[in-house]
């Protein structure tokens, strides 16, 4: 979805505010989206100049589509953004009337205006200005729908109170329309006419209703004396005598007829809580019992559609919770036979809920796996084949819902081999369906396990298989492991890629994108690819509405080369200037290797220190290396200032040459003495800094080698600064 600048000019806010209408519509009959703190904020802005011509009607059938069948006008998630705008509605009389005689000027019904009552923008001090405004008023407005008018004035109108009904008397006089609607106060109803019959039924499905939803007397039920009623024959050999006590714990006196089923704490129920510390250790005490009497019956329900959990079942769960929380011991000490006949009972009964404030349940679940392996993978199996069997009997339903939620209810299981291994063979299983697989290889892939990657891989070549599925779960779950034969695959078939590639953009391109992690080159090549397949030139960016996934490619194309440029590595600098190779007539290209370069250099730079900067305040012929080209610039400085001093007093260029014999002849000294000169000079002035001069360092070295395989004078070096200065 398009961002929101800081500064929206009036022009650009009319898409803005007619993708929120459309958005809005489409939340009222599909549910809410993402973007609804975005549309909040666009309606924000355009209640401040809605009056304007290019924006009136767009503003209110904006606001029309919000209050549509009682919804709230503000619905994003900043709530103080929401009461701060509801504030400014209900104190800004001028705007919020502004928007009343405009919306006016068409049909307004009495539910529609209710409506502008509970959200702010109609107040009861309103009730005198409409009727100003009305062909009754002192100060009318054409074009105002009467209808509009009259029904907006009922809503705020309070026969009760006098002054009001003063005013609507006196305005009816003048203004028929409104006498007409408030005939039955003003006038009367004949009682044998038919506007009183119909009163008459509608007051009585006004009683009818009332009495239906009429909280029925509590009947006095003794809490206390039915669980120790439960408990006494629990303890004579009951066995469910024990799960209902479960429903009797349960219960509140407040409420003695509301039973929570899937609630399996029991140290948090209503008779827990009121129970004295001798009654629960006679509930702690009758937990193990059960375990070992009470007959399973999750034969009858697991794997169904529709559900119908036995409450029989549902108290071992229970049982085993309070055991781990009240008796650890006891817990620890429990027969490996009781985890065998409950394991699929833990399996089966729906653990999501309570999971996040009781931790036993995560705990009992892996003891469960741990204790009785067989039964438990056992009874996950019997789950998934069971799905499986529904999603395929369904007539006329193609399987692409399918989900298997048991897997996401084995936190802490995971660690687990033989499961693993276990939905790893469902996955292999020839007859599979591509949602099965998909959703079987994105629970394997969400554990990193090793085979179901391979086999996600292999599956990509496979005719069998469904690639396009394959690829949706790697790019979710595995990007960067399975990446390399995933690109394989893309390279070798457009139309793949392509389609692998708007999903990733419809789904990636508001978060991490999956590219993240593969690695500056893979991250180059890629944008090649999307760059040849959807170039840069034919982009088109919708002035306003959802952002589909092929509009949306840009952000995930454009984002590969912000994501370089941000990495500020080496190999993120090469692959940008490789690209930039590759694709000179691209604009965006050079700016971002730019930046990847800025990015660099920030990471590597290395501050001076304190006593660095003293140096360089301290001495002024001080410099600081930092590369070889300032290494270089030191050097020509000191031979320049060596060429001027040959030529100074006692005429030093005189060292540079031999006199031949007795003769008056000179000639230069031979190379190997010049090298010593300057190699001399150089150690003078530089040797104290901190920089080596190394002498006749040998590139090449043979017998009868030319001149020009090795060197005068190389090597010149300066040790390089450590981080924070040190050497």
């Amino acid at each position: 979805m398009f961002g929101l600048p800081a500064r929206l000019a009036t022009p650009d806010l009319l898409p803005a505010l007619n993708w929120a209408t459309g958005y809005i519509r489409r939340a009222n009959v599909m549910g809410e989206f993402r973007e609804k703190t975005l549309a909040d904020e666009i309606m924000f802005r355009a209640w401040r100049v809605f009056e304007e011509p290019t924006l009136t009607v767009a503003f209110l059938a904006h606001v029309d589509a919000r209050l549509h069948q009682y919804g709230d006008l503000c619905r994003g998630t900043d709530f103080k953004a929401n009461e701060a705008f509801v504030e400014d509605l209900r104190t800004d009389d001028h705007r919020r009337r502004l928007f009343l005689r405009a919306r006016l000027t068409g049909p307004v019904d009495r539910i529609l205006a209710s409506s502008f009552l509970r959200g702010g923008l109609l107040m009861p001090g309103d009730f005198d200005w409409l009727l100003s405004v009305s062909p009754a008023g002192d100060a009318p407005v054409a074009g105002l729908d009467e209808d509009s008018l009259c029904n907006t004035l009922d809503v705020l109108f309070s026969y009760e109170y006098e002054p009001q009904f003063e005013a609507i008397h006196e305005a009816a006089e003048r203004w028929p329309r409104l006498h007409e609607h408030f005939a039955w106060l003003l006038d009367g109803i004949a009682l044998d006419s038919d506007e009183a019959a119909r009163m008459r039924s509608h007051l009585e499905q006004t009683r009818q209703l009332a009495a239906m939803y009429q909280r029925p007397l509590l009947p006095q039920v003794d809490l206390p004396r039915q669980i120790l009623e439960c408990l006494g024959r629990a303890e004579a050999g009951d066995w469910q005598a024990w799960w209902q006590l479960n429903v009797v714990l349960a219960l509140s006196p407040e409420n003695p007829n509301v039973v929570h089923d899937l609630d399996y704490v029991i140290t948090r129920m209503p008779g827990w809580i009121s129970a004295d510390e001798a009654v629960r250790q006679r509930i702690v005490a009758g937990a193990t019992p059960y375990l070992l009497q009470a007959e399973s019956q999750v034969d009858s329900w697991l794997g169904r559609q529709p559900t119908s959990f036995k409450r029989s079942d549902i108290a071992a769960l229970r049982a085993l919770l309070l055991l781990r929380r009240a008796d650890p011991a006891l817990y620890e000490a429990l027969p490996t036979a009781i985890w065998q006949k409950w394991a699929p009972v833990i399996v089966g009964l729906p653990r999501r809920s309570v999971v996040g404030d009781c931790p036993d349940a995560t705990v009992m679940t892996r003891d469960a796996l741990a204790k009785a392996p067989a039964e438990f993978i056992g009874a996950v199996v019997a789950m998934i084949r069971a799905e499986k069997a529904q999603e395929r009997s369904a007539p006329g339903q193609p399987n692409i819902a399918l989900r298997f939620y048991i897997l996401r209810d084995l936190d802490g299981c995971w660690d687990d081999e033989a499961l693993k291994a276990a939905i790893f063979q469902e996955l292999t299983a020839p007859d599979l369906k591509s949602a099965e697989y998909a959703a079987l290889l994105s629970a394997l892939l969400n554990v990193e396990f090793g085979p179901a990657i391979e086999h996600a891989v292999a599956a990509l070549g496979s005719p069998d298989r469904d690639a396009l599925e394959i690829a949706k779960v790697i790019l979710e779950c595995a990007p960067v492991r399975a990446w390399p034969a995933l690109w394989a695959k893309l390279t070798l078939d457009d139309e793949l890629a392509r389609a692998v590639l708007a999903y990733a953009a419809g789904q990636f391109h508001l978060g991490t994108p999956f590219y993240a992690g593969i690695g500056e080159e893979a991250i180059a090549d890629l944008y090649l690819l999307m760059e040849r397949l959807f170039p840069s030139q034919d982009d088109e960016r919708a002035p306003s509405g959802f952002v589909s996934p092929f509009e949306a490619i840009p952000y995930l194309r454009d984002g590969a080369l912000r994501l370089l440029a941000a990495m500020g590595t080496e190999a993120a600098v090469r692959a940008l200037r490789r690209l930039v190779t590759a694709h000179p007539d691209l604009p965006l290209l050079p700016f971002e290797l730019s930046r990847a370069e800025i990015t660099m250099r920030l990471k590597t730079w290395s501050p001076l220190t304190m006593r660095e900067v003293f140096a360089l305040t301290d001495r002024p012929d001080t410099r600081l290396v930092t590369s070889a080209a300032d290494l270089l610039a030191i050097l020509l400085e000191v031979l320049d200032k060596y060429a001027a001093e040959l030529h100074g007093a006692q005429t030093p260029v005189r060292d540079l040459w031999d006199l031949q014999g007795t003769s008056q002849l000179y000639e230069p000294i031979d190379e190997n003495g010049f090298s010593d000169v300057i190699v001399r000079y150089l150690r003078q002035h530089l040797s104290g800094a901190g920089i080596f001069i190394n002498r006749e360092v040998e590139i090449v070295r043979h017998p009868g080698a030319p001149v020009g395989q090795r060197t005068d004078v190389g090597g010149l070096e300066a040790p390089p600064r450590a981080p924070h200065g040190r050497r």
